[in-house]
């Protein structure tokens, strides 16, 4: 390490902090910017200097430079809290402090411990402690885990857990990878062993629980780094993750139950099958109407026929003079013949103009119907190259060098910022540019 460092660079370390808040050394985390970060930074700085400065595994650079430091891998993370090694964060802090280019400094080599497969030996004696116990404390551990852990996980998450906690492990010494053996030991259970600050985890659905674990470590790093918060609380958050996954779907997308595929609403297939009816019942009204219409003239003429026969034969000499004249009904002349036809031509007119406007309202709203159902389409496409995506994104290959690291940290963001794009993707064109941009990732990802 000390090569890295040049003449204006200094190294402070000191523990973790402990608890910060009530009960802690310091009364909030103001409280510990106010005595303990702000005080270095104005040191730093009045001196012209750089302090490199390790609080538990914490590593932040103060002074003109300032920044903070941590793994940006995997290994590097595993390496930093199972051996309490801070060692790779402190070479690149240093390479940072003396100004070489960021796309450069973290272009160093660093033993990060490969993990091994334990020996059968090993397996047996751990799955025989952890038959007699579902949590086991290896000798020499400083971080006890509560033995009711096991208990809690199964009532509240319903899963059954097997904990192994080991102590830190020391320089120099193996990283014995015990999980994926213990798991075949405990199928269809969740393993967890604990080595240092480390965790690893077995279960069935293997992605899900590196997913759980990674969420962790990434969502609570400062605090657990500064402060040296338990594992008891990190596999807590573990378990809670990891029953979500298996229980739900992440990033607020839950997925249907799978139903029946319903039958797409047709409206041109829906009103052609109805028009017919509506002209039958159109033409039944209409005509309906003119035959009552022409039986009622027809009885009113009859009934005018008879009084006046009756008349008639009651004064055969003729009609009185003082009487009233009744003339007899006019009898049907042309006009009115014509009137019945023209009726019955309005009826046919009126039943074909009725039909070409149901016609006609049908075919817009198919054609916006059609319009609707493309713009799903295109929707669903869109979501599933998304997903597709976040499988390559969010979970990528261990990244062989930091340089690889911040690319996929990159690329990470710039999915995130395309998913709200689509979720504000209201016209065909914003949705052609996410497209675009979803290509772009994908290209960039291979």
């Amino acid at each position: 390490m000390k090569p890295a460092l040049d003449a204006k660079t200094r190294v402070l370390v000191a523990p973790y902090s402990g608890v910060i808040g009530d009960g802690g050394n310091y009364a909030s985390d103001d409280d510990h910017e106010a005595r303990v970060r702000k005080p270095l930074d104005q040191w730093a700085t009045d001196h012209g200097l750089e302090l490199i400065f390790v609080e538990g595994v914490q590593v932040t650079v103060y002074g003109k430079r300032g920044s903070g430091v941590g793994p940006s891998t995997i290994p590097e993370l595993r390496q930093t809290t199972a051996y309490l090694d801070v060692s790779s964060s402190v070479i690149f802090a240093a390479r940072y402090a003396a100004g070489i280019d960021k796309d450069k400094v973290g272009d160093f080599d660093y033993p990060n411990a490969t993990p091994e497969a334990p020996t059968p030996k090993q397996v047996d004696d751990l799955a025989g402690k952890l038959r007699d116990s579902a949590v086991y404390h290896a000798a020499g551990r400083d971080d006890p885990v509560d033995a009711r852990m096991a208990q809690l996980a199964k009532q509240d998450y319903g899963l059954t857990v097997r904990i192994a906690a080991l102590p830190a492990l020391e320089p120099g010494e193996p990283f014995v990878d015990y999980a994926p053996e213990l798991l075949k030991r405990f199928p269809g259970e969740v393993v967890m062993v604990a080595q240092g600050r480390w965790l690893d985890v077995a279960a069935s659905a293997q992605a899900k629980a590196d997913s759980a674990r990674d969420y962790a470590y990434g969502r609570y790093e400062y605090a657990s780094f500064t402060q040296g918060s338990p594992m008891q609380d990190r596999i807590g958050t573990v378990l809670k993750r990891l029953r979500f996954l298996l229980k739900d779907s992440a990033y607020g997308r839950p997925q249907p139950q799978p139903q029946p595929k319903a039958t797409p609403f047709d409206v041109r297939q829906t009103i052609s099958g109805l028009t017919p009816w509506v002209l039958v019942g159109a033409a039944l009204v209409l005509g309906g109407v003119g035959l009552y219409t022409w039986r009622r003239g027809q009885a009113a003429r009859a009934d005018a026929e008879r009084r006046a026969m009756r008349r008639a034969r009651a004064y055969p000499g003729g009609v009185p003079r003082r009487a009233p004249v009744i003339p007899p009904p006019p009898a049907p002349d042309t006009l009115q013949t014509w009137q019945i036809v023209l009726s019955l031509v309005g009826i046919l007119v009126g039943t074909i103009a009725l039909f070409v406007v149901l016609r006609l309202v049908g075919q817009g709203v198919a054609r916006r119907s059609v319009r609707d159902a493309d713009a799903r389409n295109r929707n669903e496409a869109t979501s599933a190259r998304l997903n597709k995506l976040a499988d390559v994104v969010l979970h990528p290959a261990t990244p062989r060098d930091a340089a690889e690291a911040r690319r996929q940290a990159d690329l990470a963001g710039q999915y995130v910022l395309v998913l709200g794009d689509f979720e504000k993707a209201t016209t065909r064109a914003k949705l052609a540019d996410v497209n675009e941009r979803i290509t772009e990732l994908q290209e960039a990802a291979t």
